[in-house]
Parts: structure tokens; C-alpha cells; sequence
């Protein structure tokens, strides 16, 4: 069951239910531009580099239980559930900060869209979410795969998708944004076709009243941009800011925040970020410390 209180977090210690995890990327994708989104998980470290392999067009479920993603340690057994008890995270980088990191279970992924097709490309559903199944609450980010031949030049598109009340083709607009860096996020956040190198978010935006997403049908561009995406459902855990370089920044849940994020046995854990420092910034090392516990 969930905890209800701070004391529930020191017995579930004291019981030996706990798990502590590191994340490091000792390279990351560098996009160059402040207010540029991009994906950790595509980075030398430990876990592993993510190569998002699949069939193209087709929902591949991402599942974690070794070294795939952020390892939160044993399935807490019958009756219990894990959660996310504190996080830390720093970076080398002297020109990257104030940046934020967005910690998130990364659930499905259509790999290889073809950026240069302006037909309707279909996306194949025979496999569907293997964690949060109803959608509520989840979001959808590009990641770069191959880079595109128009960088910072956006290319308008309507998504078809699913949504978390389980209506199928609900549609929205949003832009994409080139870049040549493999990992980036290539979300503009908008719907405009006017050029711009930074985004407000890193996620595509739902149709109105819209509140999470299950799975994509298909996805239309006004104009090739060149390049290959996947397209990534996930569920945003937590954020974690650093304002300085070479300063760990911590955050503990519920005792300070009154809610832990859950882990569901499987999750698939990897960080979101934002360079947010000065013109050409770079994280260098990124180093996160992450506690479980679970009753």
C-alpha cells in the first residue's frame, strides 16, 4: 500500500526494503543551444546507451529488470508498492547550469518515423503500454535518431492518437525542430511554422482536455526535414533542478513534497534535460544518486 506517513519510510528502512541507484552519463548528447531538450538515456555510462531498436512505425515496449535503464532493485512482492524515496543529481559542466532534469519511465516507442515522408505515416499497436496502462498522465517526446538537413526550421505535423479515456484519433498540431545532434528532442511545443532554437517543453501538446495518451495511430508533415525519429511514451516522475556546476542539488519526497512517485516492477527509468546555461552549453559528466523503498 502507499505511505501515509514520514514514519513509514524509517520502518521500511530499518526492514532492509530499500534500494540505492546510480545514474551516470559520462557523455550526453550536446545540442549547442540554450533551451534545447534532450535525452539521456542516448549517452556513454552507465545503464547502458539506449539504441531504441525496433520495427519501424511499430509500438516496441520498453522494460526494464537489469541494466537497461535506472535498476530500482527487487519487485516489492504481493501487497506492497516501491516509490521513489529521494534524488540527487549534479554536472561537471560549468556551462549548462541552471538546467532541469526530468526523471521518467519510458513505456513504448515507434522507431525510425521517416522525417522526410509528408504522407500519412501509420503506426502499427499490436503491443500496448506494459506499465500505466489507462495512459492518464503520460506524454510523448521525439527523440532525434538520425539528424535532420534543416536544423532550427520547423516542420508543422498532426499527430493522431489515442487518449488516456480511450478515444482513438483525437488529433493535435505541433511543430518539429532539426538539429544534427543524434538524441536531441525535436518537440517545438507549438504549432508554428516560424523558425526558433529553443523549446518550451520537451513534450507534445495533448488536444484540449486531453490528459494523457495511450498510443499513436499516425503522424502527418507539412514539409522533410530529413533525418529518422522515435517517438516515446512516458511518464514524467519527477524533476530536479541544478542551479550550479559541480554542486549536488537533493530532493527528498514526501517528507518535504507530501507524495513519493511509485515505481512500477519494470520501469524503465532515464532523464529528460534541459540546457538552460549560457550559448553553447554542455552537461559533462551528469551524476544522479536515486533511493527506492518499498512495503
Amino acid at each position: 500500500m502507499p505511505f501515509n506517513n514520514v514514519s513509514d519510510y524509517a520502518d521500511y528502512r530499518s526492514e532492509g526494503a530499500w534500494h540505492q541507484a546510480s545514474y551516470l552519463r559520462t557523455s550526453s548528447p550536446i545540442v549547442g543551444i540554450q533551451g534545447r531538450w534532450t535525452d539521456m538515456s542516448i549517452g556513454a555510462g552507465q545503464p547502458t546507451y539506449n539504441a531504441y531498436g525496433g520495427t519501424p512505425l511499430t509500438a516496441t515496449p520498453l522494460t526494464n529488470n537489469t541494466n537497461l535503464a535506472v535498476y530500482t532493485g527487487p519487485a516489492p512482492g504481493a501487497g506492497k508498492t516501491k516509490h521513489l524515496h529521494s534524488l540527487t543529481a549534479d554536472i561537471t559542466g560549468t556551462t549548462a547550469a541552471p538546467s532541469t532534469f526530468i526523471l521518467s519511465d519510458y513505456l513504448l516507442h515507434y522507431p525510425f518515423v521517416d522525417l522526410d515522408d509528408v504522407s500519412e505515416q501509420t503506426f502499427t499497436n499490436i503491443e500496448t503500454l506494459p506499465r500505466y496502462t489507462d495512459g492518464e498522465g503520460l506524454a510523448c517526446f521525439v527523440v532525434c535518431l538520425v539528424p535532420t538537413t534543416a536544423v532550427n526550421t520547423n516542420a508543422l505535423c498532426t499527430l493522431k492518437y489515442t487518449n488516456s479515456a480511450g478515444t482513438s484519433n483525437r488529433t493535435t498540431n505541433f511543430a518539429l525542430l532539426g538539429s544534427t545532434v543524434i538524441g536531441s528532442l525535436l518537440c517545438a511545443g507549438n504549432d508554428s511554422t516560424a523558425a526558433t532554437s529553443t523549446q518550451a517543453s520537451p513534450f507534445i501538446p495533448l488536444a484540449a482536455g486531453d490528459t494523457g495518451i495511450r498510443s499513436i495511430e499516425s503522424i502527418t508533415m507539412s514539409a522533410g526535414m530529413g533525418g529518422l525519429a522515435t517517438f516515446v511514451i512516458c511518464n514524467p516522475l519527477a524533476s530536479i533542478p541544478i542551479f550550479t556546476s559541480i554542486t549536488q542539488t537533493e530532493k527528498t519526497f514526501f517528507s518535504r513534497t507530501g507524495r513519493a512517485p511509485e515505481i512500477i516492477d519494470g520501469a524503465f527509468l532515464h532523464f529528460l534535460a534541459c540546457n538552460g546555461g549560457s550559448a553553447g552549453p554542455t552537461f559533462g559528466t551528469f551524476r544522479s544518486s536515486l533511493t527506492f523503498v518499498w512495503g
